[in-house]
């Protein structure tokens, strides 16, 4: 189980921090600025913080096994939905928070298992 944890963490990971290099190209790509860019990033951080504790509860209610596998599912759909349909602002904007909400929960059930 800790190494499907720990494959599944560092893949929602990397997905994660290899877009933020790649702002500078995805900005100029869409017509979009820097201010802009740099608000997916943080919504996707805001969106993180502000589901904590929804997270925590729902992990509590449903367990921790259906929250990581629900978590690493979405988080996969939000990476390719950003992939194949980030064809602008809204798009980026929706898939990014869609993985923030999604990572949160994945990151608390690792906590709590680990």
């Amino acid at each position: 189980m800790v190494s499907s944890l720990a494959l599944g963490w560092g893949a929602i990971y990397a997905s994660r921090t290899c877009l933020y290099p790649l702002f500078p190209v995805i900005a100029a790509d869409l017509g979009i600025s820097s201010a802009q860019a740099g608000f997916l990033a943080g919504f996707y951080f805001v969106l993180y913080t502000l589901f904590q504790i929804p997270a925590g509860l729902l992990m509590d209610r449903v367990g921790t096994k259906r929250c990581l596998t629900a978590g690493y599912v979405l988080s996969s759909f939000a990476l390719v939905g950003t992939a194949i349909w980030g064809n602008g602002y809204a798009e980026l904007l929706f898939f990014f928070g869609a993985q923030g909400f999604c990572w949160v929960s994945t990151r608390k059930v690792q906590h709590n298992t680990l």
